[in-house]
This record gives structure tokens, C-alpha cells and sequence, in this order.
């Protein structure tokens, strides 16, 4: 299931990626929304990406050391995002509104892909165990 997952979950990325530049290349969008799209993604995705790997890492663990993981590594990767935010409201001049926008849709989309991925995984991790 997690190969799966992850495979489908990449191949939907890259298609996201064609797409907005697509949207770009064809004029539909115009340079400031190019760079909050793209950029809000690769936060996101980033973001999604050491969920993952923290979710993978915590499975096979006791519950105490699982929640530990899980909610350290959530609040770690949400204070990693607003550093981004600022930053790149700041740094790259972005339009604020909708960089951050952006990323609030992107960040709970992978959110609920992550809460998906974590059911499946943790169900599938305590079958293993209790049968």
C-alpha cells in the first residue's frame, strides 16, 4: 500500500507541476502567479514529503514513541512552513495574499493525504501485530 500511495501521490505532484506551467506557458497566468504557485508547492510538497518519513520512521514504534513522532514532527514541519512563508512574503516580494493562500490550500490538501496515508499505514502496521 505505501509504495502505491507514494507512487500515485508523485506522479499527481508532477502532473501539478506540468499544469501550472502549462497555465504559464499559455498565458493564462501571468509571472507574480507562476512564482506563488510554484513556490507554495515546493513548500508544501517538502513539507509532505518529511511528513511522510516521519510517519514511516514512528510506525513500527511503541504508541508513546508514534505520538511523539508524529505530533514533535507535525508541529516542527508547521513552524518549518511559517518560516517559509515569511520568508518568501518578504524576500521574493511575492503578493501576500495569495502566497499565503496558496499554501494554506496546498498544506491541507497534503494534510489530508497525510491523515489518509496514516490510517492505511497504522491499520495495516497493527494487523501485522494482533492478526
Amino acid at each position: 500500500m505505501n509504495y502505491r500511495f507514494k507512487k500515485n501521490i508523485v506522479t499527481a505532484i508532477v502532473a501539478v507541476f506540468i499544469v501550472i506551467t502549462a497555465l504559464y506557458q499559455f498565458n493564462y497566468i501571468d509571472l507574480q502567479t507562476f512564482l506563488c504557485l510554484l513556490i507554495a508547492k515546493i513548500i508544501t510538497t517538502v513539507n509532505f514529503f518529511i511528513g511522510l518519513f516521519t510517519y514511516d520512521k514512528g510506525l513500527n514504534k511503541d504508541d508513546k514513541s508514534f505520538l511523539l513522532m508524529v505530533l514533535g514532527g507535525q508541529i516542527t514541519r508547521l513552524f518549518g512552513v511559517l518560516i517559509f512563508i515569511i520568508l518568501g512574503s518578504n524576500m521574493l516580494k511575492l503578493n501576500n495574499n495569495l502566497f499565503i493562500l496558496l499554501v494554506f490550500i496546498f498544506y491541507f490538501i497534503y494534510l489530508i493525504l497525510e491523515i489518509f496515508y496514516l490510517v492505511k499505514a497504522r491499520s495495516n502496521s497493527l494487523t501485522k501485530y494482533y492478526g
